[in-house]
């Protein structure tokens, strides 16, 4: 019998796709699931075969699940948290369920080129998809850069995507970032790293730590 076919809303925030990457595989059990991602990061779908372009999907699905911006449906509930309380799954084991198809060639390439092969910090300021600009450019969170080792920023290089900094990731001494997917890739694989700080856009850990194990700190700032 042919699954009844399920558009998944949530096209865009790298960091909310990995997050969902459960939903998508619990709800592949009863439908033939479609998860379109925006243009901007359409490479995602190199590393992530079971996502799609906006093209590979057959409109009109038989349903379609709007994880974007689900927050607004459940007032004082933690924002990334409602996206599972809207499906009635659980959360907490969701690293298990992404897969990372890594690009071996391209890791090495842009470590190689970004890193004086002296210990470092690796700093991560940015924030939002391409797209998410202001007047200014890319959205940009003021870290500290480290005055003991060498500093390695965390930007778009040509050719290269968010994915292939994954071996620049794991080598780093320590991490000091904005709260991003970066924190996603973190997470999910072992890294070098003994000092690990998220300077928050929200003014506050509470909407993040929960989804966090390893040991973060969050400095609060005004």
């Amino acid at each position: 019998m042919t699954k009844p076919q399920l558009l998944i809303d949530q096209p865009a925030g790298i960091g909310d796709i990995l997050w969902i990457q459960k939903i998508t595989k619990v709800l592949s059990e009863k439908y033939e699931v479609f998860h379109p991602v925006k243009d901007s990061i359409s490479w995602m779908v190199d590393y992530m075969p079971n996502l799609c372009t906006i093209k590979e999907v057959p409109f009109p699905c038989d349903k379609v699940l709007k994880l974007d911006g689900i927050d607004a449906l459940y007032p004082g509930k933690r924002i990334m948290e409602t996206k599972y309380l809207c499906v009635n799954i659980d959360w907490k084991d969701y690293l298990e369920y992404i897969n990372i198809k890594r690009n071996k060639e391209k890791e090495e390439e842009l470590f190689s080129l970004v890193s004086s092969g002296k210990p470092y910090r690796l700093v991560c300021p940015y924030y939002g998809t391409p797209e998410t600009k202001t007047s200014s450019g890319a959205l940009k969170m003021d870290i500290p850069l480290s005055t003991s080792l060498d500093n390695i920023e965390m930007r778009n290089i040509e050719g290269y995507t968010l994915f292939d900094w994954l071996k620049v990731i794991q080598k780093a001494e320590e991490i000091y970032t904005t709260d991003s997917a970066i924190m996603f890739l973190i997470e999910l694989y072992p890294c070098k790293a003994t000092e690990l700080v998220c300077y928050t856009r929200r003014h506050s850990s509470k909407e993040i730590e929960y989804m966090f194990n390893k040991k973060w700190s969050y400095p609060e700032w005004i």
